[in-house]
Order: structure tokens, then C-alpha cells, then sequence
């Protein structure tokens, strides 16, 4: 069976595939609308991981921030550690969120759980926080890991 006829069957994990290749252009060509159709459904289906890659194509739409934002923390909170670490570096820089070096610190902190090689980035992180900002990290690591351990990888 074919991954589009799966997806037009309703598979979740299908309709996710399929509207991440339209929107990659991954041998097809890249079609946005139809993506957007896709992942949405892939979502109303319960996929973390259309959530995360609607929120990437929305992110580069400059009118659809709010949905991209609430999509983004949405995976992240599910323990998507791609989102995580997406929330992460979105918060360092202050692309689409408002720059929050503390939140950005907790966010890498639990994706570095699931990927270890992330551990690079969160001392990045972390050495650019004040001391005061380190303690309040801490903090807010240790929330983020109690209500949103990575689950997805």
C-alpha cells in the first residue's frame, strides 16, 4: 500500500508523512496547502509530530505566529524532543517568541535527556545565564522535566 493511500485511509503516522513531504518538497513537489491539509488531519488524528512540522511551515508563514507558537509549545509539552530543542533555540534567539534565556535553558535541558548530545548546548545555555537566572533555570528545568519528559525522538 502506498504511504498516500494510507494516509487517505486515515493513518495517523501516514497523513503526518504525507503532509511533511508536501511540505519539504521530499519527492513530490512541494505543495503548502495540501500540507497544511494533511498535518492538520494528522492532528486532529492525535499525531505530536504533525504538530511540530505544521508549526515549522507556519513559522515560515509571517501571519500564522500565534498558531506556529501554540502548535511548537503544544509538541514540546507532548515530550517531542525535536520541539524541545526547536523551543529551545526560539527562545535564545527571540524568533517567534519573545527571548527568554531561563525558558530556552530549561527547554534544551530536558530534549539533552532523551539526546544526549545536545548536552553541548544546554552548557552554552546555561553559561550565558546570570547566576540569578541559573537558580531560576534550575527551577523551571525541574518543572519542565516533571510535566514534559521526552517521550518522542
Amino acid at each position: 500500500m502506498s504511504i498516500i493511500k494510507a494516509a487517505n485511509l486515515g493513518h495517523k503516522d501516514a497523513k503526518y508523512h504525507v503532509g511533511r513531504m508536501l511540505f519539504r518538497g521530499i519527492g513530490v513537489p512541494t505543495n503548502v496547502k495540501s500540507a497544511i491539509n494533511y498535518l492538520q488531519s494528522a492532528i486532529s488524528s492525535g499525531s505530536v509530530f504533525a504538530k511540530y512540522e505544521l508549526s515549522l511551515l507556519y513559522f515560515k508563514k509571517s501571519n500564522m505566529n500565534s498558531k506556529a507558537k501554540r502548535l511548537l509549545k503544544e509538541a514540546a509539552e507532548a515530550g517531542y524532543v525535536l520541539a524541545q530543542e526547536e523551543l529551545a533555540q526560539r527562545y535564545a534567539d527571540g524568533n517567534g517568541f519573545e527571548k527568554n534565556l531561563v525558558k530556552s535553558y530549561a527547554w534544551i535541558s530536558v530534549a539533552a535527556e532523551c539526546k544526549g548530545f545536545l548536552a553541548f548546548k544546554k552548557s552554552k545555555f546555561f553559561n550565558a545565564l546570570t547566576k540569578e537566572q541559573q537558580n531560576d533555570a534550575e527551577v523551571l528545568y525541574r518543572e519542565y522535566h516533571t510535566n514534559f519528559a521526552c517521550k518522542y525522538y
